[in-house]
Order: structure tokens, then C-alpha cells, then sequence
């Protein structure tokens, strides 16, 4: 992993739904060389999944808890 992966996972962190094109223009390589670089990131299971962040209050959870035990 280089510079570029870090920049590439960082950049996916912070929106997984960032167009290929875009993320291709920050990193100076072309859409198919990142995908490229995104499909072995996945095969070496370095990203291991891409999540959607939800609002429970639209979803109707109006209490939220967390629990942590020592």
C-alpha cells in the first residue's frame, strides 16, 4: 500500500459514493487505474465493505443508547 491507497481510502471514508472520475482527478490517475486499485484493496481485505451512515431519528428510533462495560 502507497501514498496513493492511503489517499484513495481516505477519500472513500469520508464519502464511499465519491465518483471514481472525482477521486481519480485528486490522485492524478485515470478512473480505470483507480478501480484498479480499489478492487485489489478489496481482494487484500483492506477494505473490507463500503457503509451507509443513517439517521435513526428518521427512522423512526427516537431513544438511542449506548452501552460500554469496563
Amino acid at each position: 500500500m502507497d501514498a496513493i491507497d492511503k489517499k484513495i481510502i481516505s477519500i472513500l471514508q469520508q464519502d464511499a459514493r465519491t465518483p471514481l472520475k472525482k477521486i481519480a482527478a485528486e490522485v492524478f490517475l485515470t478512473s480505470p487505474a483507480v478501480s484498479a486499485r480499489i478492487e485489489r484493496l478489496e481482494a487484500e481485505g483492506i477494505l473490507t465493505g463500503f457503509h451507509a451512515s443513517v439517521n435513526p431519528i428518521k427512522l423512526g428510533y427516537h431513544i438511542i443508547a449506548i452501552f460500554w462495560e469496563d
